[in-house]
């Protein structure tokens, strides 16, 4: 069906103002629209303040996560680590660190400075405001010269990060409900049925229309995925009692049940759409939605929230962090040692190379590997660190 009006301005859609509308936001990998339901104003409007909040408070799984969009990459960012430092984390995984890190050892009368830092450049602002700072005997010497001995590295670092988990709120909240309405127009059901969540988006100071749902005992996806993070969004209607609601899961940890209306008057259905993320691949998921509205609604005063299912479910999502991350070292592990025994043999992609070539070959490679697996092992390797690349300056 379509919808001939806007459902946020109600106003009249035509060929030039339609849009196309994410039922889950492409910032956080989503992928199926709908078209004839928001007009293009109110799209980038609502895209801007509710989608961009929820992205946001989102964009650390994001970008941990490896996610894929359709347009756009995920954005670099940088993490805190326990111990005061920072770590910048790019959009395919590689590391650098998020400032310098600046390490004095005095011994008698000499002090000497090391300085790390991701670029030469901030080598040499660091050696600078150290100058003007603390060490005025640096003007004797020459910043070129000084950063000529700078050496390229790469390294582990076993400082842990500290991703935040705030989610929640106003804007975020819009986000999810407009989600839930998208779903309920793809189902071919008029969205101005959704009442309770139209109220919610388009009046301020209305209650809203969900909240979260973590039971140990009960898990409303009923074919769970193992070891993948999804999204999944699930509507039902329901005749008899004349309601409408919903399920809403984004990375297989935030979880939330809603209740779009109390007046419904359609026939029975229920709709899904789920998705990978990280492929961008639908996916077949069966959601269980047996609860009342009057259970639904305790759920807006936190009765259905169990802290350990809360607390399980983070656990699980950051183990798939820490398998994506493996990986990804892994291969640039892998990639890095290929390039350096190339570029020491000589050798090309395709050349056939001899008995004594290969030893050669697979000893540079095994050399450039054992960083990494000793730093993977650590049952094996005790010293060993974290696995996280670093590639900076020294």
């Amino acid at each position: 069906m379509e919808a001939k009006r806007c459902i946020l301005c109600e106003r009249a859609l035509t060929s030039d103002n339609n849009s196309a509308e994410h039922i889950i936001p492409n910032a956080i990998g989503g992928r199926k629209k709908v078209v004839g339901l928001i007009c293009r104003d109110c799209n980038s409007d609502s895209g801007s303040k509710w989608d961009a909040e929820l992205a946001r408070q989102l964009e650390s799984l994001s970008l941990l996560l490896g996610i894929t969009r359709q347009r756009g990459k995920v954005r670099a960012q940088t993490f805190q680590t326990h111990s005061g430092g920072s770590i910048c984390v790019n959009a395919d995984g590689t590391m650098v660190l998020g400032k310098p890190e600046i390490q004095e050892t005095t011994t008698g009368t000499t002090t000497r400075l090391r300085i790390r830092a991701a670029t030469k450049k901030q080598v040499r602002q660091a050696l600078e405001e150290l100058r003007n700072r603390k060490y005025p005997q640096l003007h004797g010497l020459n910043m070129d010269d000084l950063l000529s001995t700078a050496q390229d590295q790469s390294y582990y670092c076993s400082d842990p990060m500290k991703i935040p988990s705030a989610f929640g709120g106003t804007r975020s909240g819009r986000s999810l409900v407009k989600s839930a309405i998208a779903l309920v127009y793809d189902a071919g059901i008029d969205p101005r049925q959704c009442d309770l969540a139209l109220d919610y988006l388009l009046k301020d100071g209305k209650e809203a229309c969900f909240g979260y749902y973590y039971d140990s005992d009960k898990d409303l996806i009923i074919n769970r995925p193992s070891r993948l993070p999804f999204h999944c969004v699930y509507v039902r209607g329901c005749s008899e009692y004349s309601t409408l609601v919903g399920y809403i899961e984004f990375y297989s940890l935030w979880r939330v049940v809603l209740c779009l209306s109390e007046s419904y008057t359609g026939s029975d259905f229920t709709h899904v759409y789920a998705v990978d993320p990280i492929k961008g691949e639908e996916l077949d998921i069966e959601v269980k939605l047996d609860l009342s509205v009057s259970d639904i609604r305790e759920a807006y005063d936190y009765k259905l929230y169990d802290e350990a299912a809360f607390f399980d479910a983070i656990s699980i999502v950051l183990s798939m962090v820490r398998e994506i991350d493996f990986a990804r070292a892994k291969d640039r592990a892998t990639q890095d040692a290929l390039e350096t025994a190339f570029a020491i043999t000589g050798a090309k992609e395709g050349d056939i190379l001899t008995d004594e070539q290969l030893w050669d070959f697979a000893g540079i490679i095994a050399a450039e590997l054992v960083p990494f697996i000793v730093t993977n092992y650590a049952d094996h390797f005790p010293e060993a660190l974290q696995p996280r690349l670093f590639n900076g300056h020294q």
